[in-house]
Order: C-alpha cells, then structure tokens, then sequence
C-alpha cells in the first residue's frame, strides 16, 4: 500500500489535514467563528446554510471539507 508514491502522497496529505483541522480547533479559532456566527445568525435553519456555504467555499478537496465541516458544526 505505502510502497505506490500517490498512496503515501494521499496519506500524508490526509494527516496535513487533520493537523491543520486540529491546531485551527485547539488555537481557538474555531471557537471565536463560531462566536461570531451564533451572535449574527438567531435561527438553527440560518446556521445550517452558513454551513452549506462553508461547504462550497472548502470543496476544493473532499477531505478538507469533511475536517472542516466537522470541526465547525460540532462548536456551533
């Protein structure tokens, strides 16, 4: 599996992504957007298409919308 060089360039792309995902939650930004967006927005439905959005704006790859989503909707 690791010896194909696009398996182990996905694979350390996939980490690359969890690392950015986890210092982004743990620095505390994850927390002031969330912040920011439950102080704009006064209905869970307008929460849901902020997150519709994000979800278009990181669908450069699918992995980094998936982290990205997930870190971002389990603090709103």
């Amino acid at each position: 599996m690791l010896t194909d060089s696009l398996n182990l360039r996905s694979l350390l792309f996939v980490i690359l992504l969890g690392m950015l995902a986890n210092l982004m939650s743990e620095s505390g930004a994850v927390l002031l957007f969330a912040k920011y967006v439950k102080k704009r927005l006064a209905s869970r439905i307008k929460g849901q298409f902020v997150l519709i959005i994000l979800a278009f704006l990181t669908a450069i790859d699918d992995y980094l919308s998936t982290l990205t989503r997930g870190v971002l909707a389990r603090s709103l």
